[in-house]
């Protein structure tokens, strides 16, 4: 029971934290003391080991090279009157101990000797070390032995901590002593404040206790002192004072005003939680109701897809800054641009991949310009940007780090990987002296349309296209391209239906489900490597998605077998690039795509069919798809044979290319894989480069 009143009292408080105080401070001062001076020792030490090694390795190399062992025993032992050195050897470059010293008879590392003694007498150099190292601290330094920066030997050096450990125990004591004294010196300082500090405030808890206990109020605490425990008496004295007059009133009055007062506040407390909570309540809902109108105000401006602002914010954001502009004489210049052949890619990818690439685009454009520049869709794959405060010298600036960027960036999806370009046109508000907000987009559009129509894939600049010839001539290219537009859609529908019948057919084998796709989209990555111009780039990729076309007319039970097939069987399917040309030479859409189709199972080496041209003979668009359709078919899953590797793959067309292959074409197929980052094999791609270039050069 005393123990316990003495654990709740402040003397044991004020006890424990001189107590804590000491302890802690104790350990920090070991820590930053013993690290401090283990550092510092094991720095000397080292320091003194690598100056005896360096010194032994610089006269011991020629006894080295000469097997001199005798002269090496008597460098190694050199040191032995250094009370630190435990051991040292020399291994020579083969790794065997050539000679060696243990310091047996160094007085100060008693522990060395009996380890020493301890060891069977044929015990070799290696297990004596190893015994010591386990059984002693030790720091162990080597040296390389080097002549003509030719390495020789290897000085090794133990260097005991014995002298450390002592130091270090030495400190540890000095600093626990220390460590008692202060806690007996701050011990000694609070017995002797409990009379001016502690006692009073006791007295003072005591009296508040009976009180309590007794509920006499007339009772009061002697006030002996000025400082501020007098001061805490006088008040208690003055409390004591208020609630007796209080307790009085309430005694002459009858009134039990602790219960009417405990019942109030009760109701009170009541009243302002229940406000409270209707006030949380509106809080969350005007939260909530700020949020939702934040986000129909981000719906109402914001393209759903790209997340850019939309048509109707980029006309009212071009409406103001016209304003602003003409009102303060600022320029402002308007970018339209449009992304290249994009219809392609969706036809092609599908509009999932093309959702894809608009938002990739979107992206980069944001890395391109400002935030202070209004940045929009406009509409399908066009986009437009106000440049708020420029002129036409940093418009050309943002519209080439735009257009460079575009081009250099590879747009992936899965095994897709494709490039871009775009189209940019100018106008600026000043320099082209436009007075009618509507001739501002105006303008830029024509410019768009020119760098369209001059190429693609460029910056065109309206100031550049005032001639009123220049603007007839395209007027003129504008009805031209739009009854291309009109026979282009119509040989997209003819490639389309035949796209369609083949993928149809394609299902019914799950191997080659996808094939001509995945052939294509290989095709597409030969060609762009190859550096081949879009036009013939467009030819060799319907080429591709048409080249199995002739197996339709193929018997099922022949395309579908899960076996080997029959040299007879086999004969059959041999037949197919001749039935797709005899289906598809009567159609006016793809005259360019027949020759592809027909000879892409022609071999390099004039072994392939239907006729066996050979080299150069056979069309560059057959070369590509020979490579792309024996990857694809190589990567499917076949019930005859194992599945095959990536590795193997790559090392087939390797060793195909001159004779099935062009090596040039397996060279630019295998170095896109690897640039585009869809070849996960581990390796070396590179000398498998080297290997198909330097053939591509023989054939040249």
């Amino acid at each position: 029971m005393l123990i316990k009143k003495f654990q709740e009292s402040l003397q044991f408080k004020f006890v424990s934290l001189a107590l804590a105080i000491t302890v802690f401070g104790g350990i920090i001062a070991s820590l930053v003391l013993v690290s401090g001076d283990i550092k510092l020792l094991r720095k000397t030490l080292l320091t003194k080991g690598y100056s005896f090694a360096n010194y032994i390795a610089e006269i011991g190399q020629d006894s080295l090279i000469s097997r001199d062992y005798l002269r090496l025993d008597d460098i190694v032992s050199a040191i032995n009157h250094d009370p630190e050195v435990a051991y040292a050897f020399i291994k020579d470059n083969n790794g065997r101990i050539v000679t060696s010293f243990f310091a047996s008879l160094n007085m100060n590392m008693p522990e060395l000797k009996k380890i020493l003694s301890g060891m069977p007498a044929d015990a070799d150099v290696e297990d004596t070390i190893k015994s010591i190292k386990n059984k002693a601290v030790i720091s162990e330094i080597s040296f390389p032995i080097a002549i003509e920066n030719e390495t020789v030997g290897k000085i090794f050096i133990g260097m005991s901590e014995y002298d450390i450990r002592q130091q270090i125990k030495k400190l540890i004591a000095y600093i626990t002593m220390v460590s008692i004294f202060i806690f007996i010196f701050i011990l000694f300082l609070l017995i002797i404040s409990q009379g001016i500090l502690t006692k009073p405030v006791k007295d003072l808890a005591v009296l508040m206790t009976d009180i309590s206990v007794k509920k006499d109020y007339s009772i009061r605490a002697a006030v002996r002192r000025k400082d501020e425990i007098g001061l805490l008496s006088s008040c208690f004295n003055y409390m004591l004072e208020q609630i007796q007059k209080r307790d009085a009133e309430l005694e002459s009055h009858g009134l039990d005003l602790e219960d009417k007062v405990a019942k109030r506040t009760e109701e009170l407390l009541s009243v302002n939680e229940r406000l409270q909570n209707e006030l949380s309540e509106r809080k969350i809902i005007e939260g909530k109701m700020r949020n939702l109108m934040e986000e129909l105000k981000e719906v109402s401006i914001r393209d759903s897809l790209t997340k850019l602002y939309n048509h109707g914010y980029f006309r009212d954001a071009l409406d103001n800054e016209f304003s602003r502009a003409k009102r303060y004489g600022h320029n402002v210049t308007c970018l339209m641009l449009d992304i290249d052949y994009f219809k392609k890619i969706n036809d092609t990818y599908g509009h999932l991949f093309g959702d894809k690439v608009l938002i990739e685009v979107a992206n980069c454009l944001k890395k391109c310009v400002r935030e202070s520049d209004i940045l929009a869709r406009y509409g399908g794959e066009e986009f437009s940007i106000l440049l708020i405060e420029s002129d036409y010298e940093k418009a050309l600036m943002v519209s080439e780090k735009i257009r460079s960027y575009i081009e250099s960036y590879n747009f992936k999806d899965a095994d897709i990987s494709v490039k871009l370009t775009v189209s940019i046109g100018l106008s600026s508000l000043l320099e082209d002296a436009i007075l009618d907000k509507e001739k501002f987009l105006g303008f830029s559009d024509l410019a768009l349309y020119a760098a369209k129509i001059n190429g693609r894939n460029n910056i065109v600049m309206h100031k550049d296209i005032k001639d009123a010839a220049v603007i007839e001539d395209m007027k003129i290219k504008n009805i031209e391209d739009k009854i291309f537009e009109v026979e282009e859609v119509s040989r997209q529908s003819y490639l389309e239906s035949i796209r369609m019948l083949i993928t149809t057919y394609e299902k019914k084998d799950p191997y080659m489900r996808e094939h001509s796709l995945n052939v294509f989209r290989y095709v597409f990555m030969i060609t762009e490597e190859l550096k081949l111009p879009a036009s013939e780039a467009a030819v060799i990729g319907n080429a591709a998605i048409l080249h199995d076309l002739g197996k339709i007319a193929i018997p099922d039970d022949i395309m579908f077998k899960k076996g080997e097939l029959s040299e007879e069987e086999y004969s059959k399917i041999k037949e197919h690039p001749v039935i797709a040309f005899n289906i598809l030479r009567k159609s006016t859409y793809v005259r360019r795509e027949l020759d592809i189709i027909l000879h892409h199972h022609e071999w390099f080496d004039g072994k392939g069919y239907p006729i066996g041209l050979k080299g150069r003979l056979i069309p560059l668009g057959a070369r590509i798809i020979a490579v792309a359709d024996s990857y694809d078919a190589m990567k499917s899953f076949r019930t005859y044979r194992n599945n095959v590797t990536p590795d193997t793959i790559i090392d087939t067309l390797v060793e195909k290319a001159g004779t099935q292959f062009d090596p040039e074409v397996v060279y630019a197929f295998i170095n896109s894989l690897d640039k585009n980052g869809l070849w996960p094999s581990t390796m070396d791609i590179n000398q498998r480069l080297i290997k198909l270039k330097r053939l591509a050069k023989s054939y040249k």
